[in-house]
């Protein structure tokens, strides 16, 4: 059988047997053409402003807008509150971007889940770019253009690079705008500030990852898609303005986030094959890391990586039985995946001056 034909076919399957609830009642039939779901925390300084451009962008069209709120103790659940046409939902605890997220989608009534970060700003027909490529039912996501509100000439990102060994970035991060990608629409992974997916494929790849807690989790999402043969697609028609890095997140904290993230993905998502052979390889690397950080005398980032190390060690048993799910779903072997991927570890190539990412340049100087 033609490749092609197999995820749908997988997806019905799945969705079919996760249309009854737990009481066993079935789910509503969908009432909109999309659910723009926003996950906030700690938003007062932006949510306002990002709402208000969903709702003069998506004026007259067939859309819910939700805000999952994670428990903020700042105003912006009160701010969302205060608005017409957009739904609230409270958290009692900050249950982590990927769990809003998955909350906000079980509590959706659209045919398309759009997923769209509180810092960002969405301009016309936005929606309309993104959701187009989903037309085509082997296009399982796709992603916006996210520009810089400093410097809207200037890329955000352009959908997502990652290396083998999962470390990922923004695609044209820190480049001017000339359109150089606008031809090239394939992409590993859908960055998560303003990512489109239909709801049932959604389901049927089990959703976001709760446990990541935040950060890569969009790669992770689109890596197990790709394991259902779909592509991954960058709309650049689709334009938001990205203002990154307002979470107020300490450096070592998102590293931290960053370094057992990236193991657990590992983890779940390559076979038992392809594990034996880039485990190894990633362990050498890390403890290359540990060297490079000591000699640095770093003892922040030096504590990030053994805390990363630990909570994958304790969570071993949860990342197992969750990778027994991801490779009873998998549908194509890893050298499909893997071509969309750097062969060759882009930290090293960084360091050594063979490439160059702004990207790269933060996460290495954190």
């Amino acid at each position: 059988m033609h490749i092609d034909f197999l995820p749908t076919a997988r997806i019905k399957m799945q969705t079919d047997a996760e249309r009854t609830n737990t009481n066993g009642t079935a789910t509503s039939k969908p009432r909109f053409l999309a659910s723009i779901l926003i996950p906030n925390y700690q938003g007062a300084s932006c949510i306002l402003e990002c709402v208000r451009s969903v709702l003069n962008a998506t004026s007259g069209e067939d859309v819910e807008i939700i805000v999952v709120d994670n428990a903020s103790p700042d105003m912006s659940a009160e701010i969302v509150r205060n608005l017409r046409s957009v739904r609230l939902i409270q958290l009692t605890s900050n249950v982590g971007y990927g769990e809003a997220c998955n909350i906000g989608a079980r509590n959706s009534s659209g045919v398309y889940l759009v997923f769209l970060n509180n810092d960002t700003i969405v301009r016309e027909r936005w929606l309309s770019e993104l959701l187009s490529w989903l037309e085509d039912w082997r296009n399982a996501a796709a992603c916006s253009k996210a520009t810089l509100p400093t410097a809207p000439e200037t890329i955000d990102s352009c959908g997502g690079i990652s290396d083998i060994y999962g470390f990922a970035w923004s695609r044209g991060n820190g480049e001017i705008d000339r359109g150089q990608y606008d031809d090239s629409p394939s992409c590993f992974y859908a960055v998560g500030s303003s990512l489109a997916i239909r709801k049932d494929v959604f389901a049927a790849v089990g959703g976001f990852d709760k446990e990541l807690f935040m950060y890569l989790e969009d790669v992770d999402l689109s890596w197990r898609l790709r394991l259902l043969g779909f592509n991954i697609r960058c709309a650049s028609g689709s334009k938001v303005i990205h203002r990154s890095g307002i979470s107020g997140m300490k450096a070592t904290d998102i590293e931290y986030l960053f370094n057992r993230n990236r193991l657990r993905i590992i983890l779940k998502n390559y076979s038992l094959r392809s594990l034996l052979g880039i485990l190894p390889r990633y362990l050498v690397l890390q403890a290359g890391l540990v060297i490079w950080v000591i000699v640095r005398l770093q003892g922040d980032e030096l504590r990030t990586i053994l805390a990363a190390w630990l909570w994958n060690a304790r969570h071993l048993r949860d990342t197992l039985r969750t990778r027994r799910a991801v490779q009873a779903r998998r549908l194509v072997d890893d050298n499909t995946i893997t071509k969309h991927m750097m062969k060759k570890p882009s930290g090293v190539l960084f360091l050594l001056g063979l490439i160059r990412s702004s990207v790269l340049k933060k996460k290495f100087t954190l």
